[in-house]
C-alpha cells in the first residue's frame, strides 16, 4: 500500500518563485486559481497542482483560505524559519525516520522517502515527492534557535592593582534583595542589642 499523501508538485522547480510571490503579492482573503494566475504569475496549466501543495504544506487551510503559516511566511525576516517548521509539520511521517532529514544527500532522502511511501526508487511520483521536498529544504532555516550572546558587563582592568580600590561595574549593575531574621536574646542591657547591631553594620551592610 502507497503513501503519497505529502506536499509535492510535479514542476517543483517553480517553487521558489511561487513562496517569493507569496511573500510580496497582497495576501488574498481566499486563494482561488485566479489568484494562482493574476496575482501570484502562475498562469500555466501545470501550476494548478499548487493550491494542492499550499494545503498539504500548511498554507492553506481546506477552504483554501491562508492560514497562519501564510500570513507568517510574508515576514521575510521571518520566512525561512517559518518554512522549516511546516516542512518538519508536513512530512513529519518521513523526519520520524531521521531527525535530520533535510541535512541528508538526496540518496539518502530517496531511500526515507520510499520505505514511507512503499513506492519504488523509480516511480515518477516518488522523484516529484522527493525533488519538492528539496526544493522546499532549499528556501528554509532549520538553524535551532540559540540565546543572543550577552555582552559581559565588567570590563576587564587595564591596571591590576587599583581592582581591589574600585567597585566593579557589575556590581553597580546588579541590586540584591534579602532578608535578615534575627533572633535576639532576651536581656534588658541595651549594650547587648548595640553590640549586635554594630556587628551587622561593619560586617554585612558596609
Amino acid at each position: 500500500m502507497t503513501n503519497t499523501d505529502f506536499p509535492y508538485v510535479n514542476n517543483y522547480g517553480k517553487l521558489p518563485e511561487l513562496f517569493e510571490a507569496i511573500i510580496h503579492a497582497p495576501e488574498p482573503s481566499k486563494f482561488t486559481h485566479e489568484i494562482l494566475q493574476k496575482i501570484l504569475g502562475r498562469q500555466s496549466p501545470s501550476d494548478r497542482p499548487m493550491i494542492s501543495f499550499l494545503k498539504r504544506l500548511g498554507f492553506l487551510d481546506e477552504g483554501n483560505i491562508p492560514t497562519s503559516s501564510y500570513k507568517a511566511y510574508r515576514d521575510k525576516d521571518k520566512s525561512k524559519v517559518i518554512m522549516a517548521k511546516c516542512i518538519k509539520s508536513a512530512y513529519a511521517e518521513v523526519y520520524a525516520t531521521h531527525e535530520n532529514l533535510h541535512d541528508l544527500q538526496k540518496d539518502q532522502i530517496v531511500e526515507k522517502f520510499k520505505i514511507v511511501t512503499g513506492l519504488g526508487s523509480d516511480n515518477k511520483v516518488l522523484g516529484a515527492i522527493v525533488g519538492s521536498f528539496i526544493a522546499l529544504v532549499d528556501l528554509a532555516d532549520f538553524t535551532p534557535t540559540t540565546p543572543v550572546d550577552v555582552k559581559p558587563l565588567l570590563e576587564s582592568e587595564s591596571n591590576v592593582d587599583d581592582t581591589e580600590d574600585k567597585e566593579p561595574d557589575l556590581l553597580k549593575k546588579i541590586g540584591f534583595s534579602y532578608t535578615i531574621n534575627l533572633n535576639l536574646p532576651a536581656t534588658t542591657d541595651p549594650r547587648v542589642y548595640n553590640a549586635i547591631f554594630k556587628s551587622l553594620r561593619e560586617n554585612i551592610f558596609k
